[in-house]
Formats: structure tokens, sequence, C-alpha cells
């Protein structure tokens, strides 16, 4: 593939990645994805939004890594649709790419920087997301913000915790009692499993990235 591919490479790339990961994209998603993308290019720009520059590793590393949970996901909102709760969201990963691929998720997104913050509102604006999704300018971890969501979400994820216990921590009182707190980790995660009052291992999924030597390890909580 050329450095710089074209937008139905790059669609075509998306696609095939998803087929990988079981999940049916339409080509409105997948259009979805390509306008984010430009955005993403544009406001980078200006904003330290990413350090992934390329278009091609942005598909990959950004919007396919995101959309390695979903088959999860999907299980869970087959019954209800999900309330989903993204700490630490950045440029808007995984909580968008999710709710592209899965429209009927309520999707808070939370995070700290303020101009990131505005650039997932922009997004949500201009893809046409609808109302169940939100950007938060606020610490997932602050007291206030506990307080006013305690036990408020289905599924709590993060791409942003390099510590599987702070994470567990943060997520831990936003769950819902019988909800899912999903950890993103690489392949060496068993290293790092913690016990954590409240909490047990539901199961643990190993995923390959499509396109990628790398795999992800999705740790399921259950909260009990």
């Amino acid at each position: 593939m050329p450095n710089t591919p074209d937008k139905t490479m790059l669609k075509e790339l998306l696609k095939e990645g998803c087929i990988e990961l079981g999940i049916d994209l339409t080509d409105e998603m997948a259009e979805k994805f390509m306008r984010y993308l430009n955005e993403l290019k544009t406001w980078n720009k200006t904003i330290n939004l990413t350090s992934v520059i390329n278009e091609k590793d942005i598909v990959i590393r950004h919007f396919l890594d995101s959309l390695t949970i979903l088959p999860i996901i999907i299980k869970a909102d087959s019954v209800k649709p999900v309330k989903l709760l993204d700490i630490g969201s950045g440029a808007g990963f995984p909580g968008i790419p999710l709710k592209i691929a899965c429209p009927r998720l309520d999707v808070t997104l939370v995070e700290s920087r303020k101009k990131k913050v505005y650039f997932m509102r922009h997004i949500i604006r201009s893809l046409g997301l609808g109302m169940a999704i939100k950007a938060l300018d606020e610490r997932a971890e602050g007291n206030e913000f506990i307080s006013a969501h305690t036990g408020s979400f289905d599924i709590v994820t993060s791409r942003a915790f390099s510590s599987l216990e702070d994470f567990l921590n943060v997520a831990m009182p936003l769950c819902a009692p019988l909800g899912r707190i999903i950890a993103i980790k690489g392949p060496a995660v068993d290293n790092e499993l913690i016990r954590v009052q409240g909490l047990s291992v539901l199961e643990i999924i190993k995923v390959k990235v499509p396109f990628e030597d790398r795999t992800n390890s999705l740790v399921v909580f259950t909260k009990e």
C-alpha cells in the first residue's frame, strides 16, 4: 500500500479490519470514520491530539484498536442499550469509534484537557452522532463526578491508563452493579492482574489487532 493511501483504500482497509474483528461496518459508518480521520488530521496541526499522524496508522492504531472491544459490548447491548463510560478519552478513543459502529450505545466521554473536549464535541456535531453521546470536561476520579455518576454505567472502559490498578480504582464506583469494566491491555496482562474487592474477572479475551503484529488482552471484570 502506498505511503499516502487515498480515501477509498483507507475505507477498504477499515472494512477489512472490521471483518477480521467480526464487525459489520456499513458504508455510511465507514464514511463517518473517514470524516473523523480528516478532522483529526486538521485539528492535530494546531492541537496535540495524537502522535499518530500517518493515515493508515490512524485507521489501524486508533480506529481498529478501539473497535477490538465492540463484540463484547454488542453482546451486552443485545438486551437493552448500553450506557458506556470512556475515561480519559483524549481525541475520542475508544468511545467515538464504538458509537459510530454501534449507534445504539449511550456514550459518555470524560477528558480533563479542554481542547480535546472541544475537538470531541466538534466531531459529535459534525458526524451527527445524536444526543446519546456527550463529551465532558471533567476528571473521572474527581469527587464531584463520582458523586453525580456513582453506579451509572453498564460498561466502563479506557485506553488512557498504563496501570490496571489505577484504572480499576477509578472505574469501580462508576460501574453499575453487575456491570462490566473492560481493561484494554497487552499480551502479558497475567503479570498485572490484581484482586479488587467487589470485582471479579469474568473473562480474558485475546484479540489480534488487524494488520498489526500485536494482540490486545481484553480483561472483563464484573462488579459484584
